[in-house]
């Protein structure tokens, strides 16, 4: 199958969760970032270590749908390239699922989005991300930089 290039490029994984001044809690925070960190795992086999979640909070006023203030929030989650489209629609629902358990707002308020990634056009500590499946073999190649971080023991 073809592929188009993929032009967006970022480091990844990395969830970028968008909300309305105070709606979450700490405690919500650190849940959802349990919950991002399980099912992006879960589903891709990649290692928690890869996993980034920030919250951005917008002032009242700031986020608007069809025009009007809105009370919508996101998230958006960039990954590396190669997944199936059954894995990333089961990350969605799932992703999906678990805001509305957590926050108690339905699907109406919520926009999800997973943008694919060439992890060759991404680093992070100094490293080029591997491909997806490719991760075992990364880490024994980089073994030595990752222990010197403290991003892996010994």
């Amino acid at each position: 199958m073809l592929r188009t290039p993929n032009t967006n490029r970022g480091p990844m994984p990395v969830y970028q969760v968008t909300t309305g001044t105070d709606l979450l809690s700490d405690e919500q925070r650190q849940q959802i970032v349990g919950e991002i960190t399980r099912i992006h795992t879960s589903h891709t086999g990649a290692p928690e270590l890869f996993v980034n979640v920030v919250f951005m909070e917008v002032p009242a006023g700031r986020i608007f749908t069809a025009g009007e203030p809105s009370q919508m929030s996101f998230i958006v989650g960039h990954i590396r390239d190669g997944r199936e489209i059954e894995v990333r629609q089961a990350m969605l629902r799932e992703l999906s699922a678990m805001w509305a358990q957590i926050t108690g707002r339905g699907d109406r308020d919520l926009l999800l989005a997973l943008q694919e990634n060439d992890s060759r056009a991404a680093m992070e500590a100094g490293l080029i991300f591997p491909a997806a499946g490719a991760e075992e073999e990364w880490f024994a190649e980089n073994k030595d930089k990752l222990v010197e971080l403290g991003l892996i023991a010994a």
